[in-house]
């Protein structure tokens, strides 16, 4: 882990977080249209159907850049923490 891909995973985690939400707002009006509508359109189907993977997709990468930003400064200050104790 070097400090050097922090700054490059904050970016990439930003624009996916983005992304997610413009998706995640189609998915939702989607999924809306085709729980409460009737005889929902076959094109909102074929939309929901094929913005999903790109969905999930998105996620997990927004999903990994956010753990490992969450986990690196506290690896660093574990790394970085004095030894205290009995030494000689």
């Amino acid at each position: 882990m070097t400090t050097d891909f922090y700054p490059i995973a904050k970016k990439i985690h930003r624009i996916f977080v983005a992304a997610v939400i413009l998706l995640g707002t189609i998915m939702a009006v989607t999924g809306i249209v085709l729980k409460y509508v009737g005889d929902s359109p076959g094109v909102v189907r074929y939309i929901h159907g094929n913005v999903s993977p790109y969905f999930t997709a998105l996620l997990m990468v927004m999903m990994a850049t956010g753990a490992y930003m969450y986990i690196y400064p506290w690896y660093l200050r574990r790394k970085t923490k004095p030894v205290t104790g009995n030494q000689p």
